[in-house]
Order: C-alpha cells, then structure tokens, then sequence
C-alpha cells in the first residue's frame, strides 16, 4: 500500500466543484455500501484511522487564499479527530431497505463542514437480516470517480483476514500565515497559467499532426456539428426543473455484468452502450408514465472520461473531461436504441470529442481564480437567474451518468463481505435526477439520486430501469444468467441458478478482451 500522489493546490476543475456549490446543491459524491453482517463502530474507526497513513488528504482541510488571488490549497488539520468523521447511525426496526433509502437520503443531503476535511462516512446498523451498511460522502474537489473507487482499496479489504496497520502519529504541518499565503498564491497562480497555456499549446500541436498524418477526417467532418448540436438548449424532461427543495431521494438496484457482456457480444459497442441503452428505455418509460411524447425526442447524457494516465494513478483530484452522448427515445425496439447509441458514442470517440471539450475547459481554467470564484457563486445567485433567464440556465443537457470500474472480486471491512456498493452523484438545479454505474464483484450497481421536489418518483425510475435492462436483454437473445428482482422490495438477491456461459454467433462464446473502441477511465470495464 504506498501513499497517494497529491497536489497542494486545487485545479481550477478541482475548484469548480468547490465554487458552484450551494446548500441545496452540495457537491459530494459517495456511494452506500451493504455488508453481510454487523460491525464495531469503535474497530472500523481505529483501523480506518491507521489507515490515514496512506490518504493523507483525509486529514487535510481547505484554506482559502487572501482576495481569492489563487486557488485554495489543502493544509494538515491541527484539529483532526476521526471521530467527526466516521459516525455511527442504528436504523429504527425493523430495519427494512426502505428505511435504509430514507436514512441514507437524509445523510446525503445539505454540505460538509468546510472548516474539516471534506468527507465523512455513516456506519448504519439495525438492518434486517443482521446487516450493516456504509453511507460514504467525499466532496467532489477532492476525487472524481476513478481516485474514489482506488480508494476503495485502501478503506475496505481484499480478504476477509486483512493486514493490520499500526496508526502513526499525526505531525500535521502548520497552516502558513496569511502574508505567506498570498505570495505563494501569486506565484502557483501565474505558474498555472503557464502550464495552462503550455498545455493548450500541446494539445493543438497534437491536432494539428493529427490533421497533416491524414487522420483527422472524422474530427474536421463531425467535430463542428457536434459543438454546434452541444450549444443548442435541448427540450426539459420532468427532471429538469430548477425549483430545487434540497431534499434528496435515492433509490437502487443491480444487473448481471457477464448479461451485460453477453448483450454487447450480441449486438456491438461497449458495456457503456448497452447501460446507456438501458437508461433511454428507463427515460422513454418515465416520460410516458407522466403522458409526454418521446417521438423525435433525444435524452443528452454527460458521459464523463477519464484523462488520468498509468502514471497518474493514485493521484486524487479530477482529471476529467466528458462525451455529451445524445440516446434517442423514439425507438421502442431496444436493440435499434442500442445501435443509435453505438454509432454515436463511435462518432464521439473518432472526433475526439473528449479532448476537444477538455481544450475548451483550458480555455476556462485562463481566467483569474477569482473571477472563476465569482462566476461560480454566481450560478445561485437570484438575480443572476432573472436577469439572464433561458439564456443561461437552459439546460445543455439532461442527466449525468457516470461509469466507474471497481474490482471484480469481493471487499471485505471486519470480515464482513461487501455484498454492494451503489455510487451517488451531486445533482443540481436544471438536472435533478443522475445516474451512476458502478462495476464490482461481477454485478453492475446502479445508484439513482434525484431531489425529492423534482423527481419524488425515484423509485418508479429504479423500476423502469430494471425493466428496460431486462426487455434488451430478451431482444438481444441473451439468456438469463441471475434472476433479477424487478421490484426490489428487500437487500437480499435470490439464488442463482448455475451460470451459463453466453455465445455468440462469431466464436461460440463472449470475448473476455476489452473492446478498444471503449473510451478509457471512467467506464464500465469490459472485463471481469
């Protein structure tokens, strides 16, 4: 287990997530994890806490730079205690999942304590069936999605007879005065700006060779139509109001991953394309149960990529950019809905649309720190909403769906075996209902969070959602591999029967190798 890679400053993609927040928008992520048996709220704190060791950034606070001349840094916390941060929560009796929803969406409401570290996690016991659960929250400045699940690794163990740790003592180092923090504000910033520009100039040389090699047709062909479909406002769907009430609602379930392989070998794409194609048969279904049309009518997802390289792993931060994938909700065969997404996602990637829009964010990151502290305040602000209207705050999409690979085998805390994680997302006003996938132990997690006052019908979706998964699977031709509750009306899954390895016409069996059209990062793996 070695220590993390980290930066003292925030970028300005880190910082973003930290100047658009509000009370009623706060920008952690996390995830609920369900264990297979009861857990010490004293051993899960002491082991964690030996831990720290190797994520130092958990005991590090955020320390604003004077008149926001940079961006702020993470400093040691004089005053850690593990103790405001792991915290224990028994559900009332019976201790249903119902009752586990209802808690964990309260816990996962209103904004961290900015004057700690940006994380707290929720041990929850007085489940049925003797069971216990995490309910995780990490601000979004502090990790995306790939640097969360690595830290999976590092809270939750791969045996259930893990490694011991014994705790270090924590030297934290003293938060510089004020003076010294705004000389080194100065110079990080004008050093960013440096790097930043440096960065943009690569990254257009890197085109330019593209062009000259004769490789860079699908670019100069779609890449225009594609920015230009981008800026245009889309039509609102039920989850797309603005009239935020803070309150959150989260709801659950999980699909076969070796299904979801099975339905690629079928049909083409990616995993990523078969769970887009279940989510636009979940949107179609939700929008006919509130009497609107879906003919002509496309669902605009924010897929986000990964940009971290090999060398960059164990580094924290966002280090992301993002594919705007348009599924269409006209078709009712599944399979024909798959095909769209999949010559979509196809014509994204050969555009290189993720590096294009992640030139663009360069181009964001110029402006001074405190003008991107101000325009992010800004976005809540009342009279910032009347003033510029539709104009500003028409949604350029509608939902985001992030896919995180996690381990495939079983995470263990205390010997008591992972048996789910469901990953959540912040949700903000204009988009108040998102999805995210998480791929572990061989089963594809769906978490769905939505604020109460939009989408208070969450549960439904959850419903639509296993609905559509399973009606492409049946189009698809592919067999059951484990039965799957549709109404999930209790934690524990029934018994499989023996799987069956899928075929396909090509070779008789589905390939275990990773599709290499698949965009890279912050997918769902295409192995196990």
């Amino acid at each position: 287990m070695s220590k993390a890679k980290l930066n003292r400053r925030l970028s300005a993609m880190d910082a973003a997530f930290l100047y658009t927040e509000h009370p009623t928008a706060p920008m952690h992520i996390g995830g609920v994890d369900v264990l297979d048996g009861p857990m010490s709220l004293t051993r899960f704190r002491d082991e964690l806490d030996a831990k720290l060791a190797f994520i130092p950034r958990y005991r590090q606070r955020l320390i604003l730079a004077p008149l926001n001349i940079g961006h702020p840094t993470w400093e040691d916390d004089p005053k850690f205690d593990i103790k405001n941060h792991v915290v224990g929560v028994t559900l009332p009796s019976p201790g249903t999942e119902e009752q586990l929803k209802k808690t964990a969406s309260k816990l996962f409401e209103g904004m961290l304590d900015r004057d700690k570290p940006l994380w707290k996690i929720y041990l929850l016991d007085g489940l049925k069936d003797g069971r216990s659960a995490l309910v995780s929250l990490v601000h979004h400045c502090m990790v995306d999605g790939v640097s969360g699940a690595e830290l999976l690794s590092v809270i939750l163990d791969p045996s259930p007879t893990p490694q011991t740790f014994e705790k270090q003592p924590f030297e934290p180092v003293p938060i510089p005065e004020p003076g010294k923090l705004f000389v080194e504000a100065v110079w990080d910033t004008l050093g960013e700006q440096i790097d930043n520009w440096s960065e943009m100039q690569r990254s257009m040389l890197r085109m330019a060779r593209t062009i000259r090699a004769g490789q860079a047709l699908p670019l100069v062909r779609e890449l225009p139509g594609l920015f230009r479909d981008f800026a245009k406002p889309v039509k609102k769907l039920p989850f797309n109001s603005r009239n935020f009430s803070g309150k959150r609602k989260l709801s659950w379930s999980s699909v076969s991953f070796a299904e979801a392989r099975a339905i690629r070998g079928q049909c083409g794409g990616t995993v990523n394309d078969v769970v887009l194609a279940a989510l636009g048969g979940a949107v179609r279904r939700y929008m006919e149960s509130h009497n609107l049309k879906t003919h002509k009518q496309n669902l605009r997802v924010m897929v986000p990529v990964s940009l971290r390289s090999e060398d960059q792993r164990g580094s924290m931060g966002n280090q992301v950019s993002m594919l705007p994938v348009d599924v269409p909700l006209g078709f009712k065969d599944p399979v024909k809905r798959l095909q769209a997404i999949t010559e979509r996602t196809t014509i994204l990637k050969k555009a290189r649309t993720a590096e294009g829009l992640n030139l663009m964010m360069h181009l964001w990151q110029g402006a001074p720190p405190a003008m991107q502290a101000l325009l992010g305040a800004a976005v809540f602000a009342p009279s910032v909403q009347t003033v510029l209207g539709v104009a500003l705050f028409s949604p350029g999409l509608h939902m985001v769906c992030t896919n995180v690979p996690g381990p495939q085998i079983p995470l263990y805390s205390q010997g008591r075996k992972v048996l789910a994680h469901y990953p959540l997302l912040p949700v903000a006003p204009g988009m108040g209902l998102n999805l995210g996938v998480f791929s572990y132990n061989h089963r594809i997690h769906f978490g769905l969070i939505a604020d109460a006052n939009v989408a208070p019908d969450v549960d439904k979706f959850n419903h639509f959602l296993d609905q559509s998964f399973v009606e492409l699977r049946k189009a698809a031709g592919v067999e059951e591999l484990e039965p799957i509750e549709i109404r999930h009306t209790r934690l524990k899954r029934k018994t499989a029967a023996p799987a069956k390895k899928p075929k396909t016409a090509e070779n008789g069996r589905v390939s275990r190798k990773r599709n290499p059209a698949a965009p890279a990062g912050e997918a769902v793996p295409e192995t196990a």
